[in-house]
């Protein structure tokens, strides 16, 4: 184990004869500036490769002054690809749901990596109450409380934070 922590993976767990780190990518609303910054700090000292959010489409308004309202939601669409590019290379994905909240396109991202079998962690613990009601939500719902793959899984009962659930 390295200074960092660095654990091998299933899937790529040595490569030329060298242990691969766990790659995770975060995901959550962009107005989450911090959270993004303090994950993407804390899972690389943990020993992760960490994708994140190239840029902030909120905070980076002095890069997109020029555009038009046409171009930006090009961009805003190129970027939401990109970013299930990374969901692709990742062996884990991070939902930073600060304060419980998962916006529309974080439930996309989420519903991705778990259709892909990605394991997911929450930055925050998830409503257990709505889980338990689970039943009489949609899947859009179940996303959004981020109770999906609980519920799919059938684990309700101890799950906390950052506990690893497969689809």
């Amino acid at each position: 184990m390295s200074p960092l922590g660095t654990t091998a993976t299933e899937p790529r767990d040595r490569v030329l004869g060298v242990v691969m780190p766990t790659i995770v990518c975060l995901c959550g609303s962009t107005r989450f500036g911090e959270a993004f910054r303090a994950a993407n700090l804390a899972e690389t000292l943990a020993g992760k490769i960490v994708l994140s959010i190239g840029c902030d489409m909120r905070s980076d308004t002095e890069l997109f002054a020029d555009k038009g309202p046409q171009e930006l939601e090009q961009i805003k669409a190129d970027l939401d690809t990109l970013h299930l590019r990374k969901i692709d290379m990742a062996d884990e994905v991070l939902v930073l749901n600060v304060g419980g909240y998962i916006g529309e396109s974080t439930r996309r991202e989420l519903q991705y990596a778990l259709e892909r079998g990605k394991q997911v962690l929450y930055l925050e613990s998830v409503n257990y109450e709505i889980c338990f009601d689970a039943y009489c939500a949609s899947e859009d719902q179940l996303l959004q409380m981020g109770c999906y793959e609980i519920y799919k899984s059938g684990f309700v009962d101890g799950f906390h934070s950052r506990d690893k659930v497969k689809a």
